[in-house]
């Protein structure tokens, strides 16, 4: 025996010992080879079809839609933030008189005591700034020290309000009118 002799016999039995597994995974190559190819013109008809179906269809332009949304939205916007500012200065409006309320009651008891009393009492002490609604709001005013950043007519609650954040009123319209003149 030579030495090429049991080379060629290991190679000759090993290559029948691959060759089904060979075998079997070029089929599966081969199988996928055309699987793809398939695929590509099921693609190429799938396009083909979806190109013609482009040039046929007549879509509705929702361009002016989306403006009147986008205009909408803004509008709600702007609604929105009025009406959070007017929900944090009627807040304050309430813890102002929240605050003053007490001094309020205080006030009429003291009144209604000096009257009962049968005691004069100097119109300048007790005068009413503000009736409104049944409400009546009463300052007590020192005259011997005058406040000198006193606005005379100006009451607390109104100083207040004007120190608010102010809002431009005329910039807001209301969604009704807009959509009127829109139309």
């Amino acid at each position: 025996m030579t030495t090429e002799q049991p080379e060629k016999s290991l190679t000759t039995g090993l290559l029948h010992i691959f060759e089904p597994f060979a075998g079997e995974y070029e089929k599966r190559i081969h199988d996928v080879q055309l699987a793809q190819a398939d695929l590509a013109d099921r693609i190429e008809a799938m396009s083909k079809v979806l190109t013609s179906c482009l040039t046929e269809a007549e879509f509705v332009d929702v361009s002016a839609y989306l403006k009147k949304l986008v205009e909408s939205r803004k509008k709600i916007v702007a609604v929105a933030s009025t009406l959070n500012n007017i929900n944090d200065r009627l807040g304050r409006l309430n813890k102002m008189a929240q605050n003053k309320y007490p001094e309020m009651v205080k006030l009429r008891q003291v009144r209604q005591e000096k009257l009962k009393q049968g005691n004069n009492t100097d119109v300048n002490e007790v005068k009413p700034v503000v009736e409104e609604k049944n409400a009546v709001t009463e300052v007590v005013k020192d005259e011997s020290k005058p406040d000198p950043n006193e606005e005379v007519g100006v009451t607390e609650v109104e100083k207040n309000i004007n120190d608010a954040p102010e809002t431009n009123v005329e910039e807001q319209k209301p969604i009704e009118e807009e959509t009127k003149q829109e139309e």
